[in-house]
């Protein structure tokens, strides 16, 4: 995994992250997106100069949190085999 940033969710289960990235090429591929789109919107909410507009911060807190989701039950469901 990436240098941490305070803004990661699943800061708290490295090892299962670690685990489904090497047997699941789909979790690998949104854990992967979700990892980008976090760092992208850390820097947008704390760079002053960032221009972008309120409907396109939106955007990307709604994708996060579609992602975050589907990382959080992918993980769950991982717990129950």
């Amino acid at each position: 995994m990436k240098n941490q940033r305070p803004y990661r969710k699943f800061k708290f289960v490295p090892k299962k992250i670690d685990e489904l990235d090497e047997k699941d090429h789909s979790f690998k591929r949104i854990f992967s997106e979700y990892e980008c789109l976090t760092d992208e919107l850390w820097s947008l909410q704390n760079t002053e100069d960032a221009s972008v507009t309120d409907d396109f911060l939106e955007a990307v807190l709604l994708q996060k949190d579609f992602l975050e989701e589907t990382i959080e039950r992918i993980i769950s469901t991982e717990n129950f085999h």
